[in-house]
């Protein structure tokens, strides 16, 4: 049995003279189809093809839930963030999460992008999750940036002091609202 790959529904897995539709999978026009998102398994020695379902039910977020995300876009007044995370628990396909600057630091910033920078590993709190996307802060001292790479060269940062990070490689020096444990991993201790 080999692992392909992570499918959608009505993606093609082979042909009906390959495999024969098993688990989470059906015939269309001599073609085996996922019928479900999941994990494909092509079984080469029974000529099966199998979709096995990515979890069970869907992880709901909450309010003042400690979520995980990426940073994928960064804007003067908001950035967007995919959440990866609910808790300790890993979420996929990942929700969509937004950070409004009035939320991201109890200190003045004019701009988003003194706080956070396109793919830094954030931290935040739920504080709306009945919107899409969910609402999200940064406020508190554990909350912000828990991983960052250097803009410049896109080497690992350290922590210097306070919401300051440094490239260990160019020594670039990295503005950024950083969590108290910077560096030590997605959970609180």
């Amino acid at each position: 049995m080999t692992k392909d790959k992570f499918v959608f529904p009505a993606d093609k897995l082979g042909v009906e003279e390959e495999y024969l539709p098993a688990e989470g999978t059906y015939l269309e026009n001599h073609e085996i189809k996922a019928a479900i998102f999941g994990e494909a398994f092509l079984d080469r020695e029974h000529y099966k093809a199998t979709v096995f379902s990515k979890g069970g039910k869907a992880k709901i977020p909450h309010v003042g839930e400690i979520v995980v995300g990426v940073v994928q876009q960064v804007r003067k007044v908001s950035l967007a963030m995919e959440v990866h995370f609910l808790g300790e628990e890993e979420v996929f396909p990942p929700y969509s999460g937004v950070l409004h600057i009035s939320n991201a630091s109890r200190d003045f910033t004019s701009s988003m992008d003194e706080l956070y920078a396109s793919g830094d590993i954030v931290r935040a709190k739920v504080v709306d999750a009945k919107t899409v996307p969910i609402q999200l802060e940064t406020k508190g001292i554990n909350l912000g940036v828990i991983y960052s790479l250097c803009q410049k060269c896109g080497s690992i940062t350290e922590k210097i002091s306070k919401d300051k990070l440094q490239c260990t490689n160019c020594n670039l020096v990295q503005l950024r609202k950083t969590a108290i444990d910077y560096g030590k991993g997605i959970l609180i201790d």
